[in-house]
């Protein structure tokens, strides 16, 4: 896998990309697939494309024109087979949601972490709350595996596209 990134303001992501969307099935759900050059930029349980400009405010939203359904076999078989480094993958954040990124892209399936081992791991101890903004602004949730990270205590859950999935998509990992 390639993490291909580029450090942007917020307000200025997405210049000269142009995205194509499709909606593919993953975990018995629907997921928002967004692709520019053939590299995924976003995936997001979403039900509106729209969603894309809240991380790519600048970018071009446009129709996915390859095979939707070889493009959905790939991607249930890279993450049914944990094999993220099987994909190419494009960002833009800041140098520390980067950081972030890269490291949620080692965390293995049934093995969550929580945000001050992430933190710890960053050498950045102190930092469990940037940590966590970091990991709410994922741009592409399940391939950069945000959904893997949880509070230290257990008890409380977030995720971006609901606490429902997030557990479904930990305990399909169980499965695996």
């Amino acid at each position: 896998m390639a993490l291909h990134h580029k450090i942007a303001p917020k307000n200025k992501r997405g210049e000269n990309l142009v995205i194509e969307t499709a909606f593919v099935k993953l975990a018995d759900q629907a997921l928002l697939v967004g692709l520019s050059d053939n590299r995924i930029c976003f995936a997001g349980f979403a039900d509106d494309k729209d969603v894309i400009a809240k991380y790519y405010p600048k970018a071009e939203i446009v129709d996915f024109t390859g095979n939707r359904h070889s493009l959905e076999r790939k991607l249930q078989d890279i993450w049914q087979d944990d094999q993220l480094n099987d994909l190419d993958i494009y960002v833009e954040g800041t140098g520390f949601q980067i950081d972030v990124w890269k490291h949620l892209m080692k965390i293995r399936a049934g093995q969550p972490l929580n945000y001050r081992d992430i933190a710890g791991k960053l050498n950045k101890s102190k930092a469990m709350r940037a940590v966590g903004n970091a990991v709410g602004a994922n741009p592409v949730s399940v391939f950069i595996p945000c959904h893997r990270v949880v509070h230290a205590g257990g008890n409380k859950m977030g995720y971006a596209w609901g606490v429902d999935v997030k557990k479904q998509l930990l305990l399909a990992e169980q499965n695996l």
